[in-house]
């Protein structure tokens, strides 16, 4: 699919959730169910099966790595930086860093590298987006436990990230999974796109549009598909990564803010408006950014 198709994917599933409130079909209270399966088993079964599947042992390039997170680790200061100087409220601020260090990888991601590289680059684009997907998530998870009384707790008893530590365990010794259970975690994490995506639908039937809603959406926008790729542009070039690889780093980290943010910032009541509204304008605005960094790159 394009980029533009699967673009139209997306807003088609926030439309239905839309539209399966305002009909009565479900409740907005149905939303919080949705979620917490994406939280609890969605999104944990489809970071395992990504990630061992892939095999880190024949495409370790621990300057591709090292590059990547240090694409993520460096935003995520620069921008908590950046942001601690706002006079917006903390809970605000950090909602609005959560929605710019977590893109979408894998659902947009993947497919555009595949259409603009070919399969060949495919191994590649996978440990890229294994690397944003779970540390975005690990960072983001940082943010929303600090300042609780279990702050390790809460981090380390969660079911995403020992999904992650699992599936690299897996791909590293190459430990076979049962067919049965692999077509199990399989089917579970094929629900992972529409499942939140449809939920985000759900919760923007009852979403009262504020000004500062849409502007914070904005800012974030503009801080994940616009500052993030250039700063992933300069890195590339510091660490002396070239060619495909430098290209596919740039283009994930343009990649619009992830549905994973909604499924985070809802579960723990974090600001969830914010996400919901950076979801929406970062994944409309990227068929244009998506579409110049394409070209800028020369394909």
């Amino acid at each position: 699919m394009s980029i533009i198709e699967i673009i139209l994917v997306v807003f088609g599933l926030i439309a239905s959730g839309y539209i399966s409130i305002k009909l009565n079909w479900l409740k907005s209270e149905h939303t919080t169910g949705l979620n917490h399966f994406a939280y609890y088993f969605a999104l944990p079964a489809v970071i395992f099966v990504n990630l061992s599947a892939i095999s880190f042992a024949a495409i370790a390039d621990y300057k591709l790595i090292l590059l990547n997170l240090s694409v993520l680790f460096g935003t995520f200061i620069l921008f908590y930086l950046i942001l601690s100087i706002s006079r917006a409220a903390p809970q605000t601020r950090n909602a609005v860093l959560i929605c710019t260090i977590l893109g979408n990888t894998g659902y947009l991601g993947l497919p555009v590298a595949r259409l603009a590289f070919g399969e060949g680059v495919m191994s590649t684009a996978s440990l890229i987006t294994a690397i944003h997907t779970f540390t975005g998530i690990l960072l983001s998870l940082i943010i929303l436990e600090k300042g609780k009384k279990h702050f390790l707790t809460g981090i380390f008893a969660n079911p995403i990230i020992w999904s992650g530590i699992l599936g690299v365990a897996f791909s590293f010794f190459a430990i076979k999974i049962p067919e049965t259970i692999s077509f199990m975690l399989s089917a579970i994490a094929a629900t992972s796109v529409a499942v939140p995506t449809f939920a985000v639908g759900m919760f923007l039937a009852g979403f009262k549009i504020r000004k500062q809603v849409i502007t914070l959406g904005i800012i974030s926008t503009t801080l994940k598909i616009l500052a993030l790729p250039l700063i992933a542009f300069f890195l590339a070039k510091l660490f002396g990564v070239t060619g495909i690889k430098a290209s596919i780093t740039v283009l994930m980290a343009a990649m619009p803010t992830a549905i994973a943010t909604f499924v985070l910032t809802e579960k723990n009541k974090f600001e969830q408006d914010i996400s919901a509204a950076t979801i929406i304008i970062s994944t409309l605005i990227s068929i244009l950014t998506l579409t110049g960094i394409l070209y800028l790159v020369g394909v």
